[in-house]
């Protein structure tokens, strides 16, 4: 059994620089808002973009680095919802362990004992938090961002488990 993460999923690659927006509320949600670059208070951005975490969540800046380079390279408003209340399902300390330091290494049977007892450990996080809850708190932000911003349009990316939940747009 191999896991297919990369080594820094795990390691916690941090991206270089600091996140130039800020932690904001809409509708019952947290979220890091990066406003465009070119927007004022008489004329607010029309454009917008909600980019959706992988499992880790907002715990580490680089989603927001991120956001902040869309943001900027598209001139848009860009939103990175907390679709885990700040308690993400799992946190990439966890999985160090059990990621190879290169592709097609196989866990030893201790390896995934204790792979497993992580997951177990996680479960109650896993479940909290799958796929079909997130959707619905995705389609509940969607629908705040709406009602709140009145965006002429407004595109969607995700990673990971984030990378689904764009699928939430009509």
């Amino acid at each position: 059994m191999t896991i297919p993460l990369c080594e820094n999923c795990t390691k916690g690659y941090r991206l270089a620089g600091d996140p130039s927006g800020e932690m904001v509320t809409l509708g019952s949600f947290k979220t890091y808002f990066r406003k465009s670059a070119s927007s004022t208070e008489s004329e607010p951005s029309k454009k917008a973009i909600v980019l959706f975490t992988d499992a880790f969540g907002l715990t580490m800046p680089n989603i927001q680095l991120i956001g902040d380079s869309l943001g900027q390279s598209l001139d848009v408003d860009v939103y990175v919802p907390d679709m885990f209340e700040g308690k993400p399902p799992l946190r990439h300390e966890d999985l160090v362990p059990f990621t190879p330091d290169q592709p097609g290494v196989t866990l030893s049977i201790k390896q995934k004992l204790d792979w497993a007892w992580t997951m177990l450990k996680n479960l109650p996080g896993i479940f909290m938090y799958r796929p079909d809850v997130v959707r619905k708190r995705a389609e509940a932000f969607i629908k705040a961002l709406k009602e709140e911003k009145h965006y002429d349009r407004i595109g969607a990316a995700g990673y990971c488990l984030g990378g689904a939940l764009y699928l939430v747009f009509d």
